[in-house]
């Protein structure tokens, strides 16, 4: 699939001088940014928030950025294999005990 992507180049004769290496850099940049807005949105949870005092709401997002860094930091240290398992490791257990306490023979038939 092509992709197109937008740089600032304030001058043009620049965008000649461009390298595969350099773009593939600005590429790998991009993708840190996206990666850090999926994890922080579907890891630690800073979009879902109940509450509307201001102050609370800081701490919310102060947590949700404090939960990000304990990640990347045991990434970082090679104690979890990416970001997404320790939420896998929270939830599986929950989810399997879920299914066993509602599961009754007679719902399969």
């Amino acid at each position: 699939e092509v992709r197109y992507y937008v740089s600032y180049l304030p001058n043009l004769d620049e965008l000649e001088r461009l390298s595969r290496f350099e773009m593939k850099q600005l590429h790998d940049q991009h993708w840190k940014i996206e990666t850090f807005h999926r994890v922080i949105k579907h890891v630690c949870n800073i979009e879902r928030f109940y509450v509307r005092n201001t102050q609370a709401i800081r701490k919310h997002f102060f947590c949700s950025f404090r939960a990000f860094s304990h990640l990347q930091n045991l990434g970082l240290n090679c104690l979890i294999p990416n970001l997404y398992a320790i939420s896998r490791q929270l939830f599986i257990p929950v989810i399997r005990q879920f299914i066993l306490e509602r599961y009754t023979p007679s719902l399969l038939t």
